[in-house]
């Protein structure tokens, strides 16, 4: 698929987005980040480092899972259904490793770029199985090239529109998981 036809497509999604949506996803990253605050304190930890343990534990859970599973790990609490090298690395940034020396962005771009949009960066985009969906309109492998091609395209779009690339992707991401995406 060519990026103009990916651009279409998640034009398409965003004319789907209602307003209560729109200021969902407007909105979406600064709650994580508030969240990350809120259990930073309550646990001991800076909200980055619980960031990070959100991220790493993001692959294949839902959002209210993954809060309860970051929850579970700052709290030492076991926890089942997650993914062991997630949960391994949750754990070694607890004790102390930087996220960065365990994720490569190459590897794990979905999980490096999720980090790096609950920490606030306005050109992340954190291109998952939702977002795949909205721009290839099925679900498709995720490889890297398309990770890059998906990523360009919301930055570029986010441009076009007048809106960060991380809450582009979130409006969009809100709005395929209010039209009946899991």
């Amino acid at each position: 698929m060519i990026i103009s036809e990916i651009k279409n497509n998640l034009r398409e999604v965003l004319y789907l987005a209602d307003a209560e949506t729109w200021e969902e996803g407007e909105n979406w990253y600064r709650v994580a980040r508030e969240w990350c605050s809120v259990q930073g304190n309550r646990y001991g930890y800076s909200w980055d480092r619980v960031a990070a343990i959100v991220a790493v534990l993001s692959p294949q859970l839902r959002w209210n899972k993954n809060l309860e599973t970051a929850e579970a790990v700052l709290s030492n609490k076991d926890t089942v259904g997650i993914l062991q090298n997630s949960l391994r690395k949750a754990y070694a940034i607890v004790d102390g490793t930087s996220f960065f020396e365990l994720v490569d962005p190459k590897r794990s771009p979905k999980v490096y770029n999720f980090y790096l949009s609950i920490l606030g960066s306005p050109i992340s985009a954190c291109i998952d199985s939702h977002m795949y969906r909205a721009a290839y309109r099925m679900k498709v492998y995720p490889t890297y090239r398309r990770y890059q091609d998906v990523a360009f395209v919301v930055r570029r779009l986010g441009r076009e529109i007048g809106v960060p690339a991380t809450t582009l992707q979130a409006i969009i991401w809100c709005t395929v998981k209010s039209k009946g995406g899991n």
